[in-house]
């Protein structure tokens, strides 16, 4: 239970999931000193006998379902769709599609074509990609990113993963970027003359 202290007089802390929410979330206390209920009327709202499952459809007991991150909302999938959908592995090739897709709204086939334009490089450094690495925890420096623009989402083209960390550190601000450039060709003059 999370113990946060209200922001202003119009806020309390619910009893039950302690969360800090507008006094209009709570009902008015029927007795007593305080004016609102001390439980929110999402944690005094009666909880759902069944549920229908947004897997296959049909409309089981809520013991069926799993609790969300140890709270009293249940997942949308009964247990077996729940299994089911694990059991479901994508492979390497379908899951790279899936997140072209999803992510970038382009293609494998146009994935490839960029990665072919380019020559296998990064646009900015221009070192090699290398197809074969993959690090546990996420793309290595020498694999290659999908660069988009994070206002328009327009597709600009591959990079490696330190370049693409790079320009997005940077917020993709030219005015930031050209100050960086200035920096280290000062710095760069600076350490040149001292050897």
């Amino acid at each position: 239970m999370l113990n946060v202290l209200p922001i202003d007089n119009r806020q309390k802390s619910c009893h039950k999931c302690g969360e800090v929410k507008f006094l209009h979330e709570f009902r008015k206390a029927s007795r007593g000193q305080e004016s609102h209920e001390k439980k929110c009327m999402q944690c005094t709202k009666p909880e759902p006998k069944e549920k229908k499952c947004l897997g296959c459809g049909e409309v089981f007991p809520v013991d069926v379902f799993r609790r969300k991150n140890n709270t009293r909302h249940l997942k949308s999938r009964c247990l077996p769709c729940t299994q089911k959908q694990k059991k479901s592995v994508l492979t390497s090739e379908q899951r790279k599609k899936h997140t072209l897709k999803n992510s970038y709204g382009i293609t494998l086939n146009h994935y490839n074509d960029m990665l072919e334009r380019q020559s296998g490089r990064c646009l900015i450094c221009d070192c090699k990609f290398d197809m074969s690495y993959k690090p546990k925890g996420g793309s290595g420096a020498k694999s290659p990113c999908v660069d988009h623009c994070h206002t328009t989402g327009k597709i600009r083209g591959l990079l490696c993963s330190n370049c693409n960390k790079g320009i997005g550190c940077l917020k993709e601000n030219i005015s930031i970027l050209s100050r960086a450039i200035q920096y280290i060709a000062n710095h760069s003059e600076v350490a040149s003359h001292e050897h």
